[in-house]
């Protein structure tokens, strides 16, 4: 097949169409230069914009540090205020009604009033007690704890005496372990099964079964307390152990006792669950490592 010769077009000299490609080639130069500049101050617009986004996180974050710091200083003054301001007004009251108390020789009014003086303070002092935990574990610090060799067999029957000395006409049945020894906190350990035993006795009839059960094994030990009586709500379970829980008895605290039974536990490298129903009643399980160590 022959190939057709291209010829100029009709009136047209070559000098002619070489002429006209000439502007076209031109044209195509400088359509390719304003696409590069183009593309150029689209890269430059975007770097900017990047920087810019950079400098706001950064400018972001800055504000948020300097936010943290104001709110861990009042953390630590908060901490310092209960600890120290507060605890010391109410030590001088608590010592004044212990010396009314013991005088012998008031009147039965008076008597009966640095009495109600005596405890208002001691629980005071416990709610202290509980802002200052709470306030702790808000720290990040946690509760701190100092693990010594400890008896749980003898916590748990400390704990049980007490409180049925506190509430006449209960009883508290205790079944020990067969070996209680380890390496735990004495003073939080019976913190927290003081919580734990007298939410049971407070939310039980006063006929109903209270009763705290050990058991052990080589590497840990197993805590239960059981009371008889209505169950836990369904809906109150999973919120049981959150700061400030508003349930039945509100009145009587701050709603932190189970919050801080749990942090003591955590510190202890344990735990607390509890299970609750119509007919076998509530059961709170602590359970914890025969040698706890303090969280570092």
């Amino acid at each position: 097949m022959r190939e057709r010769a291209t010829r100029p077009e009709e009136g047209k000299s070559p000098a002619d169409v070489a002429g006209q490609a000439a502007p076209r080639s031109e044209r195509g130069r400088e359509s390719e230069l304003a696409a590069r500049e183009a593309a150029q101050d689209e890269r430059e617009r975007a770097n900017d914009e990047r920087e810019r986004s950079q400098d706001q996180r950064d400018a972001d974050q800055s504000r948020r540090e300097t936010a943290e710091d104001e709110r861990q200083r009042l953390r630590e003054m908060f901490v310092g205020i209960l600890g120290h301001d507060l605890r010391n007004p109410l030590s001088a009251i608590t010592m004044a009604a212990d010396v009314l108390v013991r005088a012998g020789d008031l009147p039965q009014q008076h008597a009966q009033t640095a009495h109600r003086i005596k405890r208002s303070a001691k629980r005071m002092a416990r709610m202290i007690d509980q802002l200052l935990d709470f306030a702790r574990t808000r720290l990040d610090s946690g509760i701190p704890i100092e693990p010594r060799e400890v008896d749980m067999n003898e916590v748990a029957r400390q704990v049980v005496e007490e409180l049925e000395l506190a509430n006449p006409g209960r009883v508290v049945k205790l079944v020990p372990a067969v070996d209680g020894k380890g390496v735990w906190d004495r003073d939080r350990i019976v913190q927290l099964l003081s919580n734990l035993v007298g939410n049971a006795i407070q939310h039980s009839d006063a006929g109903a079964g209270v009763a705290v059960r050990l058991r052990s094994d080589d590497d840990a030990i197993e805590i239960a307390v059981h009371n008889a009586g209505q169950p836990i709500p369904e809906d109150l379970l999973p919120r049981l152990f959150d700061p400030f829980r508003q349930g039945r008895h509100a009145a009587n605290g701050l709603g932190l006792g189970l919050y801080i039974a749990a942090q003591i536990a955590f510190a202890h490298r344990g735990k607390i669950d509890v299970v609750s129903t119509a007919g076998d009643g509530t059961t709170f399980r602590l359970s914890l490592p025969r040698q706890a160590t303090a969280k570092v």
